[in-house]
């Protein structure tokens, strides 16, 4: 799937986004339609529908967003390198938490986009560095991924098995106090 980065705040303009919803300008909200348009799908599978009643409606926390994904999105570790499209999910000082979305990575630097980092509902566009933190309280959850939206790091090819035959020499000293060994690679 091809990813388009977003620098600018959605307007009205942007009908992807259902700007009467009472969830406007929630994290989850955002990043919900941001990677509906960013992937152009029309029903982003990132998140199960249900009915929360605290932070953003009908996409409930932030904090819970790596336990009700949709298939086939998948969970990524902290350790993870996102791709763009990816969303990073936070724990933070409120039980809502926080999700942001990579809009593009270069070196162990991600452009993010968001609304609500600073409890203000606003758009931000910023640098994070990745696998840190987010704003003072926020720690990285983890990642949930879109397969085949990016770069699927390598999988590891596993080196043929090497024998490697090693033959010893033990003797003691004069006095019988100390052994030496001395080992000799073949």
């Amino acid at each position: 799937m091809t990813w388009t980065p977003r620098t600018t705040a959605p307007t009205t303009a942007d009908t992807i986004y259902p700007w009467d919803w009472g969830t406007t300008g929630q994290c989850t909200w955002y990043a919900y339609f941001r990677v509906q348009e960013g992937f152009n799908m029309s029903d982003p599978p990132c998140w199960q529908s249900g009915s929360g009643s605290t932070g953003s409606g009908r996409y409930n926390n932030a904090s819970t967003w790596l336990d009700h994904y949709r298939d086939p999105w998948e969970t990524k570790p902290i350790s993870y390198t996102p791709v763009p499209g990816d969303i990073a999910v936070f724990d933070t000082a409120s039980p809502a938490g926080h999700v942001c979305v990579i809009e593009s990575v270069s070196g162990n630097t991600a452009m993010i986009t968001d609304y609500n980092i600073n409890l203000d509902e606003s758009f931000s566009y910023r640098s994070w560095t990745i696998g840190g933190g987010i704003g003072s309280t926020g720690v990285l959850k983890g990642y949930l991924h879109y397969p085949g939206s990016g770069p699927e790091p390598p999988t590891p090819t596993p080196l043929d098995p090497v024998t490697i035959t090693i033959t010893g020499k033990i003797s003691k000293n004069k006095k019988g106090t100390e052994i030496n060994v001395k080992l000799y690679k073949q």
